[in-house]
């Protein structure tokens, strides 16, 4: 299988694939740490993007997104986008890295 997507946060690597996304990390002692599918999003990784030095933002297939942490792995919040510039937005500002007011200017519908 072949990594869909890359990303770099924090040190970190994240390889995602499909619905999972694995963690690749360097340890102190320059020892390599792989963890295996760290987290399960709720529909195929389409981009990933750094909101802060703990949440990241998956984009997901369907106008979706969802946002993870680093630092508490059970934490998700999900996100539907409900107008076609919020999407052109997103990833837009996915390959450019800049989170400055993207999602507190999108429409976005918090999903239950």
């Amino acid at each position: 299988m072949k990594a869909q997507l890359l990303h770099k946060q924090n040190n970190q690597l994240f390889i995602a694939f499909d619905k999972i996304i694995n963690v690749i990390s360097k340890q102190e002692n320059n020892q390599i740490e792989v963890s295996k599918q760290v987290y399960q999003t709720k529909s195929y990784v389409s981009s990933l993007a750094k909101l802060d030095d703990d949440i990241f933002i998956c984009g997901l297939k369907k106008h979706q997104i969802q946002l993870l942490s680093l630092s508490n792995i059970e934490y998700s919040q999900d996100f539907e986008m409900t107008q076609i510039n919020s999407v052109i937005n997103f990833y837009f500002f996915a390959n450019l890295q800049k989170w400055d007011n993207v999602i507190t200017n999108s429409i976005l519908t918090r999903r239950n």
